[in-house]
C-alpha cells in the first residue's frame, strides 16, 4: 500500500511520464524538462539506498544503462572530447530512464493502457495538426510536414502508436465501439505515413504486421483467424511488391522515339528541340521532347514572378525544373504548354517540385517517382545530394570504409563525426561538406565502437527477452522490432528525441507491473 506521501509522487511520476510522451511529438524542451522533473521527483521520494540496491539487483535494468557506459568508455580513446561529450549527453536518457523508471513504483495494468490510450492520442493530435499545416500549403519540403520533430522520428512513433492500436483492437473485443475507434486511428497512421512519404515507416509496419500475422497463425487454433491471417499474410506482400514494380515501369518504360516523325516547329513557327540524352527518362516519357527554349522562356516571364534569364550562356534550375514538370503533365514545352499550366503549377514549379505526381499528397507512387529519379540521377553523375536514398549508399560505403580501417574498437565516442568527414573529402565525395553521418545505427556503432562494441550493442538490445520470459509480451517486442528494423536506415540513437524514445519504451514496457493487463468492457 502507498502512502499518502508516495501517493503524490506516484502520480507526479504518471504526469511526468505523460509530459515526456508528449514531447516526444512536440517538443525536445518540453522532453528535457519532463526528464528533470522526473529526476526531481525520483530524488525528492527518498530511499535512495533501496532505490540503488534494486537498480544493482534488476540485471535488465543494468544492461539496457550499459549502453550509456559503452559511450563513457569510448571517450577513453577519443580525440575530439567536446563532441564526446555533445554525444554523451545526448545518450544520458539511456542512464536516466531505465534508473528511475526500474525503481520507481510499478504502474497498475489499468493505469498502463491509459497510459498508451494516451500516447495513441497525442500522435494521432500531432499528425492532424500537421496535416493541417500541410494543406495549408506553408511548406515545399514534404519532410516539414512533420513540423514538431524530425520525420524520421515522427514516423517512429507513428509505428508504435500503430501498434498499440493494434492491440486494442485485438483484445477489446466486447468494446466494439473502442475497436471501431482504434481501427480507424490504423486506417489513419498508414495513410499519414504516406503523406508524410516515411518509407521507413511504412516497411516497418509492413515488415511488422508479417511478422505479427506469422506468429498469430502459428499459435492461434481458431481457423475464423487463421485463414484471414493467412490470406493477408499471402496477399500483403504480394500487393506491395506488384505495386512497386508496375509503378517503376511506368516511370521508366518509353517507347522509341522516331526523331524523323515528330513535329519540327511549335505552333508559332519555332524550331522545337527533340533530345532523348540530356534528361533522364521520367513517367514514361523523354522531357527533352518538343523543347521551344526561346518561346517557353518568354511565355514563363510573363506568367511567373521568378524570372529565367541566361548567365553566362547557360540556363538557371528553374529552367530545367519547368521542363520535367510540363513533360510529367505530357505538355509540349512552348508558349502553349505554358499556357496550359494552373496558378498552382506556377507556384509549384517556383518552390523547386519538378514533378506534377509529387504534388499528389495521398500518393505512395510519388515517393516511388522520386526514388527511381534519385536512382537513375546517381548512376548518371555520381552526385548523390538531395537524393535521400542515394545519400544512404554514399554514406553506407564511406562508412564501411571507416570500419575496415578501425575494425575492433573503432575510433572512440568523440571521433566519429570527424572520421566521417576525413573520409569523405578523401573519397571526394559530394557528400563531403554536409555534416552527415552512416544513416545507420550499427554501421554507427561499428565505427565508433568497433566489432567488440557492436556485440556490446546487440546484447543490450536483445537480452531483456532471454533473461525474463515475462519480458517477451507483445508491447516490448513489437516495440523492439520496430527499433532493429529503423536502425537499418536510420541512426536511431543519435539524437535526442531518438536516445529518448528508445530509453523511454524500453524501459516502459520493461519494467511494468505483470498482473495481466485487462480492457474496460
Amino acid at each position: 500500500m502507498l502512502t499518502d506521501k508516495n501517493r503524490l509522487h506516484f502520480y507526479i511520476y504518471l504526469i511526468c511520464l505523460m509530459l515526456l510522451m508528449t514531447g516526444m511529438l512536440f517538443s525536445n524542451f518540453l522532453m528535457s524538462v519532463s526528464q528533470i522533473l522526473l529526476c526531481g521527483n525520483w530524488l525528492a521520494e527518498g530511499e535512495l539506498k533501496k532505490k540503488f540496491l534494486s537498480f544493482l539487483h534488476n540485471r535488465t535494468a543494468l544492461v539496457i544503462t550499459s549502453l550509456f557506459v559503452l559511450h563513457i568508455l569510448g571517450l577513453i580513446y577519443s580525440t575530439d572530447l567536446t563532441y564526446g561529450m555533445h554525444d554523451v549527453k545526448i545518450k544520458l536518457p539511456l542512464l536516466i530512464l531505465p534508473l528511475i523508471i526500474s525503481t520507481s513504483s510499478l504502474i497498475p495494468g489499468k493505469t498502463f493502457l491509459r497510459l498508451l490510450m494516451y500516447f495513441v492520442a497525442v500522435v494521432f493530435i500531432a499528425s492532424i495538426v500537421s496535416f493541417c499545416f500541410k494543406l495549408a500549403g506553408k511548406m515545399t519540403d514534404v519532410r516539414e510536414t512533420s513540423i514538431f520533430i524530425s520525420h524520421i522520428r515522427f514516423s517512429l512513433n507513428i509505428c508504435i502508436a500503430f501498434f498499440i492500436s493494434v492491440y486494442f483492437i485485438l483484445y477489446s473485443r466486447k468494446n466494439m465501439y473502442l475497436r471501431l475507434v482504434y481501427a480507424a486511428m490504423c486506417l489513419w497512421f498508414i495513410v499519414f505515413l504516406i503523406i508524410l512519404e516515411a518509407a521507413t515507416g511504412l516497411a516497418i509496419i509492413i515488415i511488422v504486421s508479417v511478422i505479427l500475422l506469422s506468429y498469430l497463425i502459428i499459435t492461434i487454433k481458431d481457423f475464423r483467424i487463421i485463414i484471414p491471417a493467412a490470406s493477408f499474410l499471402v496477399f500483403l506482400p504480394c500487393i506491395t511488391i506488384w505495386y512497386c514494380i508496375h509503378t517503376l515501369k511506368e516511370y521508366s518504360h518509353v517507347e522509341r522515339a522516331d526523331l524523323r516523325k515528330l513535329d519540327k516547329y511549335t505552333g508559332s513557327g519555332n524550331l522545337y528541340i527533340h533530345d532523348t540524352s540530356y534528361f533522364i527518362i521520367e513517367n514514361g516519357r523523354y522531357p527533352g521532347l518538343y523543347v521551344s527554349g526561346e518561346e517557353l522562356v518568354n511565355e514563363w516571364n510573363k506568367r511567373s514572378g521568378v524570372k529565367i534569364t541566361m548567365v553566362d550562356g547557360k540556363y538557371p534550375m528553374i529552367f530545367y525544373t519547368l521542363i520535367r514538370f510540363m513533360s510529367s503533365k505530357g505538355y509540349r514545352k512552348d508558349a502553349e504548354g505554358i499556357k496550359k499550366l494552373t496558378e498552382k503549377d506556377i507556384k509549384s514549379i517556383e518552390k523547386g517540385i519538378a514533378n506534377a505526381e509529387y504534388l499528389n499528397v495521398f500518393s505512395l507512387k510519388s515517393r516511388l517517382f522520386k526514388i527511381a529519379y534519385e536512382y537513375n540521377s546517381y548512376c548518371r553523375s555520381g552526385n548523390a545530394e538531395n537524393k535521400s536514398l542515394m545519400q544512404r549508399l554514399e554514406l553506407w560505403k564511406t562508412a564501411c570504409s571507416i570500419i575496415g580501417k578501425n575494425f575492433y574498437l573503432g575510433v572512440g565516442t568523440g571521433d566519429v563525426k570527424q572520421a566521417f568527414h576525413n573520409e569523405l573529402i578523401f573519397r571526394n565525395s559530394t557528400l563531403k561538406d554536409k555534416g552527415l553521418r552512416a544513416h545507420n545505427q550499427y554501421l554507427t556503432v561499428l565505427i565508433a565502437f568497433g566489432i567488440t562494441g557492436l556485440l556490446w550493442f546487440l546484447i543490450t538490445l536483445f537480452y531483456p527477452l532471454f533473461a525474463d520470459r515475462k519480458h517477451f509480451n507483445y508491447f516490448f517486442v513489437i516495440f523492439l522490432l520496430v527499433v532493429v528494423i529503423s536502425m537499418f536506415t536510420e541512426d536511431t540513437l543519435e539524437t535526442q528525441a531518438g536516445a529518448t524514445l528508445f530509453a523511454f519504451f524500453t524501459s516502459f514496457f520493461l519494467f511494468r507491473d505483470d498482473q495481466r493487463l485487462t480492457i474496460a468492457k
